[in-house]
Protein backbone atom coordinates (compact mmCIF):
# COMPACT_ATOMS: atom_id res chain seq x y z
CA UNK A 1 0.00 0.00 0.00
CA UNK A 2 1.55 3.49 -1.26
CA UNK A 3 0.62 7.09 -0.49
CA UNK A 4 0.29 8.95 -3.42
CA UNK A 5 3.00 12.02 -2.38
CA UNK A 6 5.88 12.44 -4.40
CA UNK A 7 8.03 12.39 -1.39
CA UNK A 8 9.26 9.16 -0.62
CA UNK A 9 10.27 9.61 2.55
CA UNK A 10 6.79 11.01 4.08
CA UNK A 11 5.46 8.02 2.47
CA UNK A 12 7.91 5.81 4.23
CA UNK A 13 6.49 7.49 7.61
CA UNK A 14 2.83 7.40 6.92
CA UNK A 15 2.80 3.98 5.51
CA UNK A 16 5.04 2.96 8.79
CA UNK A 17 2.51 4.14 11.41
CA UNK A 18 -0.64 3.65 9.60
CA UNK A 19 0.52 -0.08 9.27
CA UNK A 20 1.32 -0.34 13.32
CA UNK A 21 -1.90 1.07 14.01
CA UNK A 22 -5.11 0.02 11.81
CA UNK A 23 -5.90 -3.21 9.89
CA UNK A 24 -8.10 -4.00 6.95
CA UNK A 25 -10.49 -1.29 5.95
CA UNK A 26 -9.32 1.17 8.68
CA UNK A 27 -5.61 0.85 6.47
CA UNK A 28 -7.10 2.97 3.34
CA UNK A 29 -9.14 5.33 5.12
CA UNK A 30 -6.46 6.21 7.93
CA UNK A 31 -3.54 6.50 5.26
CA UNK A 32 -5.71 8.94 2.86
CA UNK A 33 -6.76 11.10 5.79
CA UNK A 34 -2.79 11.66 7.41
CA UNK A 35 -1.69 12.03 3.71
CA UNK A 36 -4.08 15.21 3.25
CA UNK A 37 -2.59 16.51 6.45
CA UNK A 38 0.40 18.93 6.99
CA UNK A 39 1.92 17.76 9.89
CA UNK A 40 4.61 20.65 10.65
CA UNK A 41 6.36 17.52 12.76
CA UNK A 42 6.81 15.16 9.80
CA UNK A 43 7.95 18.03 8.08
CA UNK A 44 10.41 19.03 11.02
CA UNK A 45 11.64 15.35 10.80
CA UNK A 46 12.21 14.71 7.20
CA UNK A 47 14.00 18.08 6.79
CA UNK A 48 15.58 19.59 10.28
CA UNK A 49 18.78 18.47 11.07
CA UNK A 50 18.21 19.51 14.98
CA UNK A 51 15.11 16.96 15.01
CA UNK A 52 15.74 13.42 15.76
CA UNK A 53 12.63 12.05 16.61
CA UNK A 54 9.23 11.55 15.49
CA UNK A 55 6.62 10.26 18.10
CA UNK A 56 2.97 9.59 16.89
CA UNK A 57 0.27 9.33 19.63
CA UNK A 58 -2.77 7.22 18.82
CA UNK A 59 -6.32 7.59 20.36
CA UNK A 60 -9.43 6.08 19.97
CA UNK A 61 -8.33 2.59 19.64
CA UNK A 62 -10.59 0.77 21.15
CA UNK A 63 -13.69 2.68 19.49
CA UNK A 64 -12.60 1.53 16.30
CA UNK A 65 -11.54 5.37 15.44
CA UNK A 66 -7.88 6.15 15.96
CA UNK A 67 -7.37 9.40 15.94
CA UNK A 68 -3.20 10.24 14.97
CA UNK A 69 -1.10 12.99 16.78
CA UNK A 70 2.19 13.91 15.69
CA UNK A 71 5.22 14.98 17.48
CA UNK A 72 8.95 15.87 17.94
CA UNK A 73 9.28 15.15 21.81
CA UNK A 74 8.98 12.26 23.75
CA UNK A 75 5.81 12.37 26.08
CA UNK A 76 3.22 9.92 26.71
CA UNK A 77 0.23 12.57 26.73
CA UNK A 78 -2.82 11.53 28.67
CA UNK A 79 -5.80 9.52 27.05
CA UNK A 80 -3.15 8.15 24.71
CA UNK A 81 -3.66 4.15 24.01
CA UNK A 82 -0.27 3.66 22.00
CA UNK A 83 2.72 5.18 20.32
CA UNK A 84 4.97 4.58 17.37
CA UNK A 85 8.16 6.39 17.03
CA UNK A 86 10.52 7.33 14.37
CA UNK A 87 14.29 8.24 15.75
CA UNK A 88 17.26 8.81 13.16
CA UNK A 89 20.41 7.33 13.76
CA UNK A 90 22.22 10.53 12.68
CA UNK A 91 21.86 14.13 13.10
CA UNK A 92 20.51 15.81 9.42
CA UNK A 93 18.03 15.73 7.84
CA UNK A 94 16.81 12.47 5.98
CA UNK A 95 17.37 10.94 3.24
CA UNK A 96 15.63 7.98 0.71
CA UNK A 97 19.11 6.21 1.30
CA UNK A 98 18.79 6.44 4.81
CA UNK A 99 15.36 4.24 5.10
CA UNK A 100 15.21 1.81 6.79
CA UNK A 101 18.71 1.44 7.83
CA UNK A 102 19.47 4.14 9.68
CA UNK A 103 15.79 4.75 11.39
CA UNK A 104 14.90 3.26 14.75
CA UNK A 105 11.42 2.39 14.63
CA UNK A 106 10.16 1.76 18.31
CA UNK A 107 6.60 1.41 20.30
CA UNK A 108 4.70 2.38 23.55
CA UNK A 109 1.85 -0.11 24.20
CA UNK A 110 0.16 0.50 27.86
CA UNK A 111 2.71 2.14 29.35
CA UNK A 112 6.49 3.38 29.00
CA UNK A 113 7.27 1.39 31.87
CA UNK A 114 5.56 -1.84 30.68
CA UNK A 115 7.24 -1.08 27.44
CA UNK A 116 10.68 -0.74 28.04
CA UNK A 117 10.49 -4.01 30.71
CA UNK A 118 9.23 -6.25 27.82
CA UNK A 119 11.52 -4.34 25.44
CA UNK A 120 14.98 -5.34 27.39
CA UNK A 121 13.31 -8.92 28.52
CA UNK A 122 12.42 -10.27 25.27
CA UNK A 123 14.20 -8.02 22.97
CA UNK A 124 17.50 -6.60 23.51
CA UNK A 125 18.51 -8.50 27.18
CA UNK A 126 18.46 -11.59 25.19
CA UNK A 127 20.59 -10.45 22.00
CA UNK A 128 23.17 -8.82 24.30
CA UNK A 129 23.16 -11.85 26.13
CA UNK A 130 23.28 -14.91 24.28
CA UNK A 131 27.44 -14.60 24.13
CA UNK A 132 28.44 -15.51 20.74
CA UNK A 133 25.35 -16.52 19.24
CA UNK A 134 23.50 -12.96 20.30
CA UNK A 135 26.13 -11.64 17.06
CA UNK A 136 25.25 -14.24 14.30
CA UNK A 137 24.35 -12.20 11.12
CA UNK A 138 25.21 -8.97 12.37
CA UNK A 139 27.36 -6.53 10.38
CA UNK A 140 30.98 -6.69 11.54
CA UNK A 141 31.08 -3.34 13.53
CA UNK A 142 27.24 -4.34 15.74
CA UNK A 143 28.71 -8.31 15.90
CA UNK A 144 32.02 -7.06 17.82
CA UNK A 145 29.77 -4.33 19.88
CA UNK A 146 27.12 -7.18 20.93
CA UNK A 147 30.23 -9.90 21.55
CA UNK A 148 31.78 -6.95 23.45
CA UNK A 149 28.79 -6.66 26.00
CA UNK A 150 28.10 -10.53 25.86
CA UNK A 151 31.29 -11.00 27.11
CA UNK A 152 31.59 -7.77 29.81
CA UNK A 153 30.24 -9.25 33.36
CA UNK A 154 29.99 -5.66 34.39
CA UNK A 155 27.66 -4.63 31.82
CA UNK A 156 25.51 -7.51 32.42
CA UNK A 157 25.05 -7.28 35.63
CA UNK A 158 23.69 -4.13 34.98
CA UNK A 159 21.26 -4.92 32.04
CA UNK A 160 20.23 -7.44 35.00
CA UNK A 161 19.84 -5.25 37.32
CA UNK A 162 17.94 -2.85 34.95
CA UNK A 163 15.50 -5.70 34.27
CA UNK A 164 14.99 -6.60 37.85
CA UNK A 165 14.25 -3.19 38.77
CA UNK A 166 12.01 -2.56 35.63
CA UNK A 167 9.98 -5.70 36.78
CA UNK A 168 9.55 -4.65 39.97
CA UNK A 169 8.43 -1.37 39.59
CA UNK A 170 6.05 -2.45 37.07
CA UNK A 171 4.50 -5.46 39.40
CA UNK A 172 4.58 -2.84 42.16
CA UNK A 173 2.87 0.10 40.06
CA UNK A 174 -0.50 -0.77 40.61
CA UNK A 175 -0.44 -2.58 44.06
CA UNK A 176 0.88 0.74 45.41
CA UNK A 177 -2.70 2.59 44.44
CA UNK A 178 -4.17 3.97 47.78
CA UNK A 179 -7.55 2.93 45.83
CA UNK A 180 -6.51 -0.81 45.37
CA UNK A 181 -5.24 -0.61 49.18
CA UNK A 182 -8.87 0.68 50.67
CA UNK A 183 -11.20 -1.49 48.32
CA UNK A 184 -9.35 -4.35 50.23
CA UNK A 185 -8.00 -5.98 46.78
CA UNK A 186 -8.02 -9.68 46.29
CA UNK A 187 -6.01 -10.24 43.64
CA UNK A 188 -3.28 -8.65 41.31
CA UNK A 189 -4.43 -5.92 39.20
CA UNK A 190 -3.51 -5.63 35.62
CA UNK A 191 -0.69 -3.07 36.33
CA UNK A 192 1.39 -6.09 38.49
CA UNK A 193 0.29 -8.41 35.92
CA UNK A 194 2.03 -6.53 33.04
CA UNK A 195 5.50 -7.76 34.73
CA UNK A 196 4.56 -11.34 34.35
CA UNK A 197 6.45 -13.33 31.60
CA UNK A 198 7.65 -16.36 32.99
CA UNK A 199 7.26 -18.16 36.20
CA UNK A 200 9.84 -16.58 37.62
CA UNK A 201 8.15 -13.62 37.64
CA UNK A 202 5.09 -14.83 39.54
CA UNK A 203 7.02 -16.03 41.94
CA UNK A 204 8.23 -12.72 42.75
CA UNK A 205 5.53 -10.77 42.16
CA UNK A 206 3.72 -12.92 45.21
CA UNK A 207 6.82 -12.30 47.02
CA UNK A 208 6.63 -8.57 46.73
CA UNK A 209 2.57 -8.63 47.87
CA UNK A 210 3.10 -10.62 50.90
CA UNK A 211 6.54 -7.72 51.73
CA UNK A 212 3.53 -4.93 52.13
CA UNK A 213 2.01 -2.66 50.07
CA UNK A 214 -1.25 -4.36 49.34
CA UNK A 215 -4.65 -4.07 50.62
CA UNK A 216 -4.99 -6.88 54.21
CA UNK A 217 -6.50 -9.16 52.08
CA UNK A 218 -4.11 -9.44 49.50
CA UNK A 219 -1.14 -9.60 51.61
CA UNK A 220 -2.24 -12.53 53.76
CA UNK A 221 -3.18 -14.32 50.44
CA UNK A 222 -0.04 -13.29 48.77
CA UNK A 223 1.72 -14.39 52.08
CA UNK A 224 -0.12 -18.20 51.39
CA UNK A 225 0.96 -18.36 47.89
CA UNK A 226 4.07 -17.41 48.23
CA UNK A 227 4.58 -19.72 51.34
CA UNK A 228 3.50 -22.85 48.83
CA UNK A 229 5.66 -21.37 46.19
CA UNK A 230 8.91 -21.06 48.18
CA UNK A 231 9.85 -25.13 48.15
CA UNK A 232 10.23 -24.66 43.87
CA UNK A 233 11.46 -21.57 43.37
CA UNK A 234 15.43 -21.79 43.51
CA UNK A 235 15.06 -25.10 41.92
CA UNK A 236 12.77 -23.90 38.93
CA UNK A 237 14.85 -20.27 38.17
CA UNK A 238 18.23 -23.10 38.31
CA UNK A 239 16.22 -25.60 36.22
CA UNK A 240 15.45 -22.38 33.94
CA UNK A 241 19.28 -21.24 33.62
CA UNK A 242 20.40 -24.53 32.39
CA UNK A 243 18.00 -24.57 29.92
CA UNK A 244 19.28 -21.40 28.61
CA UNK A 245 22.82 -22.49 28.57
CA UNK A 246 22.14 -26.10 26.63
CA UNK A 247 20.60 -23.49 24.00
CA UNK A 248 23.77 -21.17 23.79
CA UNK A 249 25.74 -24.77 23.69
Amino acid sequence: MGVLDSDPRRAYVLNTVVDAIATGEQKSSLLDHLAQENSPAIAAFLDDASVNLLQASVSGIVTGSPQVTFSNSAEFPSGCEYQLLLAKLAAGPLRAADIPTNVVVSSVAQSPLASLYHSLRTVYGPMLGNQPSAAKGMANGTSQIVSSIAGNPKLQELLAQLEAGLGSALRGSGRSSANSVAAGQEGPDKASLLGVLRPEDEFQMWAELAGGGASVTLQRRATEISGHFEPIWSPFVEVGKGAGMSEEA
